[in-house]
């Protein structure tokens, strides 16, 4: 047998898949036993001997693997090339989030993606989420995450398949012991399960996780039914039974037509599975520095041997199945081979300002910009919006140098003096935004406010049907822009526009206070989509739409609501907005912020310092904090000394008369609050009231050990995240307003509060500032993990998912 049966290996595997119908994966013992065999058959009793005539062999044996496999590729009229990512792709690194692609595969996996005959799949351990943040925004593929249990369809659509609750119990008492125990910070909490990483730990920290893990594991699972340990390269995982990655291998090759080729790139333990599951329908590949038993066919050594597999895969593949980068479609959506993404916002994401006598212009930053450029970028399209009052050639010139080299443009509009005071200033800031924050005193009711937002909401739909096509997908920001979609629709009925509101909706006895209720509500009613922050937004909408328009019918349940009105039917789903999660915690977390953070710190020597910041507007509860940190300090006299409120005011709105009363009382209040309670060295508010730069930002959210977030009401507020993601040290509390939006999503590890309550922000204040490490470490933890896997990405990738439900 010795050197005779290379490739007996598809034989022992296909024999063990019959002989256990039905299985994901063979045991590590057969799997060690075949694959022991296969190495003895291959290299030969005399070869064990001598390691460098073994590699070389290994080597030759490897190379015509591959020259067979890529034959059969070119013969194929498919093919599906599955990846692993860490130690794969991607060598191993302390940070899990630094992780970055071997020179290289990021060139080669943007041509793979594109590959029109081809499928592009990564099945990998970590999170979908995670992975997503980790590869480049414009490489569109399938990703199967946590082991199988999570499915992120190139379209954008999403799966899990849930743990069992007795695997949820199981798995939270094994987390919390091992946190107990000193390794919190090891622990990453995935839906399939736990992963111990071992990696940063010296060799006496892993001997005591590990022995500490499977004495843990022996209490909680002795059976073994429902729970399982396996080691991978980098640690443990402690993960529920009923998925692995042989789950997604057979899922997608399930998927394909009989002849699709296949081929399978993992490093460690977790990928003998999938090898398994992929049997002789293709190469099973082990991609590592040193090689191990394993059931693959193909060993590589990276970074220059995967290079030249997958330069070898692209060539393998004709040419005329390339191309659909010239022609793709934006995020999987169906529809023309040239549709493209148009947003639609009140102002284009550019800033501009003289500096030295010459227009500069400045990208803005955020949440939305972060997540739809990419696509832009990547499928084409346009982004319109309005560039202030003045038009200019020095603007336009701005405006095309900032997409210059792009597939998309900014194509600008330019308002009147009159049309921005009525419009924006008046109708929207002085109707629509105090009405929605259920703040109706702060209401003026103009008609000509009214006229006037119709007026620029066509202008707007005008410059969309000037510069798309009816195929292209029309995506419109916020209350500003309420009735775009009615005034398209009178041009092109079938288009397909969404719409998304990033401020809250009132309920009915709110908004039946605004006079153009009907017109308001049936101009949503020409949106095929609208997306909404809360469930109380949601179930507000519904119930305006049942109270004002009786005559349309309602369908669906939970966070996916229908309805169907005289022009068809428009989908009402809860999308919360979030953050790129890790660019704000990979910017915190460089040098030049932490030395600002100590800077920061040394300026309050041994103080708690709390945080506020906020844009100037009533809605924020400034005044309501202001007060409330004076209770705590008047009634609790022991705190005097011991914290000190960093409130932060970025100037808004500057024109409207209520906003300058607004600005004049903030003031007035941390003059009063100084006044009465500072001491020599030691001032209980200290004040600004100016923009900070984002660097600057960073670091105040780090040097805080508190940040109050207490809107009155608001759609989301991003800064309770923005603080959570900042804080990579896992410390500091987060007291949240359960008025704001983000107050579902974070009520698990925030200190909520009722912002009208003084009493009650006090002593959230006071539990606070006497919080242990170790409580600030447990929340905060829960803090960053639903951010984290809630990212901005999430937001828009659940867009595209329900823009395809429509259809």
């Amino acid at each position: 047998m010795i050197g005779s049966r290379i490739f007996n290996l598809e034989d022992a595997l296909y024999w063990m898949r019959a002989t256990e119908p039905g299985s994901h994966a063979i045991s590590l013992v057969s799997a060690s036993y075949i694959a022991g065999t296969f190495m003895a058959e291959k290299s030969g009793i005399e070869m064990q001997k001598d390691p460098s005539s073994r590699e070389a062999h290994d080597r030759a044996w490897s190379k015509k693997a591959a020259q067979r496999g890529f034959k059969r590729l070119a013969a194929a009229n498919r093919s599906v090339l599955m990846l692993d990512y860490d130690g794969t792709l991607a060598p191993f690194v302390q940070d899990r989030m630094s992780s970055k692609l071997y020179p290289g595969v990021e060139e080669r996996l943007h041509r793979l993606s594109r590959l029109t005959g081809g499928r592009l799949v990564f099945v990998t351990g970590r999170p979908v989420r995670e992975l997503r943040a980790l590869l480049p925004q414009d490489i569109h593929a399938e990703m199967w995450g946590s082991h199988g249990r999570e499915q992120l369809s190139a379209d954008g659509s999403y799966q899990l398949t849930s743990l069992s609750q007795k695997q949820i119990e199981e798995l939270d008492w094994f987390d919390r012991l091992m946190a107990e125990k000193g390794f919190g910070s090891s622990i990453e909490r995935k839906a399939s399960g736990l992963a111990l990483h071992t990696r940063g730990l010296d060799r006496d920290q892993v001997r005591e996780l590990k022995s500490l893990a499977e004495t843990l594991f022996a209490q909680v699972e002795p059976s073994g039914a429902v729970l399982e340990m396996l080691p991978f390269d980098g640690g443990l995982e402690v993960r529920g039974k009923g998925c692995t990655k042989a789950t997604a291998v057979e899922h997608i090759l399930k998927q394909e037509p009989q002849g699709t080729f296949a081929a399978y790139l993992g490093d460690d333990q977790t990928d003998e599975d999938a090898f398994c599951a992929l049997g002789n329908q293709g190469l099973r590949v082990l991609v590592r520095n040193e090689f191990r038993p394993t059931l693959a066919n193909l060993w590589l050594k990276p970074p220059q041997e995967l290079l030249e597999f997958l330069d070898g895969w692209l060539a393998a593949v004709s040419a005329d199945r390339e191309g659909a980068a010239k022609a793709g479609t934006v995020s999987g959506v169906a529809g023309s081979s040239s549709t493209s993404l148009v947003v639609v916002s009140n102002r284009i994401p550019l800033s501009f300002a003289m500096e030295q006598g010459k227009l500069t212009a400045t990208p803005s930053s955020g949440g939305l910009v972060s997540a739809l450029e990419p696509l832009l970028k990547e499928h084409g399209g346009v982004w319109i919006g309005s560039a202030g009052t003045q038009d200019s050639p020095e603007i336009r010139a701005q405006l095309k140098e900032a997409t210059c080299g792009h597939h998309y443009h900014y194509e600008p509009l330019f308002l009147s003096e009159e049309e921005q005071a009525k419009y924006y200033e008046g109708f929207s800031n002085e109707v629509l935004w105090p009405l929605f924050h259920d703040l109706q005193t702060h209401c003026v009711f103009k008609p000509i406010y009214w006229d006037f937002y119709r007026r620029v909401n066509q202008k707007f739909a005008e410059a969309v049907l000037h510069v798309t096509r009816e195929e292209d997908i029309v995506w419109v920001q916020d209350y500003q822009l309420l009735q775009v979609a009615s005034f398209i629709r009178a041009q092109r009925p079938r288009s397909r526009i969404a719409f998304f509101l990033h401020i809250p909706f009132p309920p009915p006895d709110i908004f039946e206070k605004l006079p153009w209720r009907r017109e308001i509500l049936q101009g949503l009613l020409d949106y095929d989509f609208i997306g909404l922050q809360t469930e109380r937004d949601q179930r507000n909408l519904v119930a305006c739409l049942r109270a004002f328009i009786p005559d349309i019918k309602l369908d669906g349940r939970g966070d996916h609501r229908k309805v169907v009105g005289t022009r068809g039917v428009t989908l009402i789903q809860v999308m919360p907005i979030s953050i790129d999660f890790h660019e704000f915690a990979s910017a915190a977390a460089s040098e030049a912020v932490a030395s600002r953070v100590a800077e920061i710190r040394s300026e309050s020597p041994g103080l708690c310092i709390a945080l506020g910041i906020d844009r100037l507007d009533y809605t924020k509860g400034i005044p309501e904090r202001l007060r409330a940190f004076r209770a705590l300090l008047r009634d609790q006299p022991e705190f005097r000394r011991k914290v000190t409120l960093i409130q932060v005011v970025v100037p808004s709105r500057e024109n409207i008369p209520c906003y300058q009363e607004l600005h004049s009382e903030v003031e007035k209040l941390v003059s009063s609050v100084n006044g009465e309670l500072a001491e020599p060295g030691w001032t209980p508010i200290q004040y600004m009231h100016r923009s900070v730069p984002h660097e600057e930002l960073l670091a105040l959210y780090k040097a805080a050990h508190i940040a109050l977030v207490t809107p009155l009401k608001d759609g989301m507020n991003l800064v309770a995240k923005e603080y959570c993601a900042a804080h990579v040290e896992d410390d500091g509390v987060l007291i949240l307003s359960e008025f704001a939006g983000a107050a579902p999503e974070l009520k698990t590890g925030a200190i909520l509060v009722n912002p009208y309550d003084e009493v009650g922000v006090a002593n959230a204040l006071k539990q606070a500032i006497e919080m242990t490490v170790k409580e600030q470490r447990r929340r905060m933890l829960r803090l960053r993990h639903q951010i984290r896997s809630a990212d901005i990405h999430h937001w828009r990738d659940l867009f595209f998912a329900s823009l395809k439900r429509v259809e």
